[in-house]
């Protein structure tokens, strides 16, 4: 994945993996504790069940400790290799009738449980073994391909120790062990579910990982669902099988309540994430609206933009010339507006500026496209104007803009206007914008706070 792609990962994410050494470590250490001090508990943790076999604790022990110098950027190729080589001589064992039997090596004299069956690594513990020490020989390889494999690994192990966990739940133990061999011990199965987040979350924002630990709607709603498909179906499935075993109710009552426990939880899980998904949606249009309200407007007045204003003035003149109809454009400046900055500051300007915005569009026609071009300079564009409705629309605008701003006071601004109105042919906007310019500057000329107004039809003229 390319890094423009990535994904940022909060440290609750970064945080899971060296969680997970912690926890996978500590087991182990417990575990061959308790075997070197010949202390039961510490071997089974939950007295009554099986013991976890010494290698496959130092093969956990050796698991976390390359997971540790991977998450580190440090090499865990020999340990992930050790791991792996211990998983896969035992399934050599099993399968082809080898006599390595190195889970027989440590604590040799302990390895017999009640003086009759002997502790040995279990088929599937064997197997979660190579895959999980697979997983932390390719996580440490560059490539994005290696990564993705090592993850799918790490998922096979969630799902054979998961089975493990639900068997041991379940009290059925034809889930947590392979034929007459002896079973995965419940912490074994736990250590490898462990051990397997920790793989997964050792590059959040990578591999199949990515959409999990993304900001998007997709990863809120992997983050929601993938705990509650796991655990809603387990505690589900529990309530009716311990019904039964109970004698509450027979089979059949109990995989109809299975069902409809299902159906409800499925529906609920639903509703839940499609109201999620709505109110998610609903704000990523607030935002939406938001940035375009942002693109299109002045921050500081609210107006249109130059931006957006010219591509109002393009659409307005190609009506303008298609129904022949004139179009004005009056390009309005604050006269004394440097003073004001230069002697009460910056902050009086600005709330000037909103002021003066405010009072443009109170003064502006249904129809009237108003904004603020940069600084102390305004504009506004009429359709279907007239000689006559512009000369009284700009005697309004002097009239309402000239009157005083009370948080300036003593000190009085005007505003100077420049009005242009387009011909009979069609005037492009940087033509009519460039004239109304002219005419305002011709205002100023004649002695500011009045107003200049220039067409086709009649002479220039200005009115103090």
């Amino acid at each position: 994945m390319s890094q423009q792609a990535r994904v940022p990962t909060s440290a609750v994410y970064r945080s899971i993996t060296p969680g997970a050494v912690a926890i996978v470590a500590t087991t182990a250490f417990v575990v061959l504790t308790g075997w070197a001090i010949e202390n039961d508990y510490l071997k089974r943790i939950v007295p009554g069940l099986v013991a976890m076999n010494p290698l496959t604790a130092l093969g956990f022990l050796g698991a976390a400790a390359a997971l540790w110098r991977l998450n580190r950027g440090k090499s865990g190729t020999l340990l992930a290799t050790l791991v792996t080589l211990a998983g896969a001589a035992k399934l050599c064992d099993l399968t082809l009738g080898t006599a390595l039997e190195l889970d027989q090596v440590l604590f040799t004299g302990q390895l017999a449980i009640g003086g009759a069956v002997p502790n040995r690594m279990a088929p599937n513990t064997a197997l979660c073994m190579l895959l999980a020490g697979t997983a932390l020989l390719l996580l440490g390889r560059a490539e994005a391909r290696a990564l993705v494999v090592a993850q799918s690994l790490a998922v096979f192990v969630v799902l054979l120790s998961l089975l493990a966990v639900v068997g041991y739940t379940y009290r059925i133990s034809a889930l947590y062990g392979v034929g007459t061999f002896i079973p995965m011990a419940l912490h074994t199965a736990t250590s490898f579910l462990v051990l397997a987040a920790g793989i997964l979350f050792a590059r959040p924002g990578d591999g199949l990982m990515s959409i999990v630990t993304s900001d998007t709607a997709g990863g809120l709603i992997a983050r929601l669902l993938l705990p509650a498909a796991i655990l809603i179906p387990i505690a589900v499935g529990w309530l009716p099988l311990a019904g039964q075993r109970a004698g509450l109710f027979n089979l059949e009552v109990g995989v109809a309540l299975f069902v409809v426990a299902n159906v409800l939880m499925l529906v609920a899980l639903i509703w839940w994430n499609a109201a999620l998904l709505y109110r998610t949606d609903l704000q990523r249009r607030d935002v939406e609206q938001q940035l375009v309200h942002n693109a299109q407007h002045d921050a500081l007045t609210g107006l249109y933009n130059r931006a957006h204003f010219m591509g109002e003035l393009e659409r307005a003149a190609a009506r303008s010339g298609r129904n022949r109809a004139p179009l004005g454009v009056c390009y309005l400046d604050i006269d004394g507006f440097k003073q004001v900055n230069d002697t009460l500051g910056h902050e009086a300007g600005d709330r000037l500026l909103q002021e003066f915005a405010a009072r443009l569009l109170r003064c502006c026609r249904t129809g009237d496209t108003c904004a603020r071009l940069g600084g102390d300079e305004f504009t506004v564009v009429s359709e279907a104007s007239s000689v006559a409705s512009a000369q009284s629309f700009a005697e309004r605008l002097l009239t309402e803009l000239s009157q005083p701003y009370e948080h300036i006071a003593p000190a009085r601004v005007g505003v100077s206007i420049g009005v242009a109105l387009s011909g009979e042919s069609a005037d492009s906007p940087q033509e009519l914008l460039h004239r109304a310019d002219t005419a305002l500057y011709a205002a100023k000329r004649s002695g500011k706070g009045r107003y200049c107004l220039v067409s086709p039809s009649v002479s220039a003229q200005a009115t103090g």
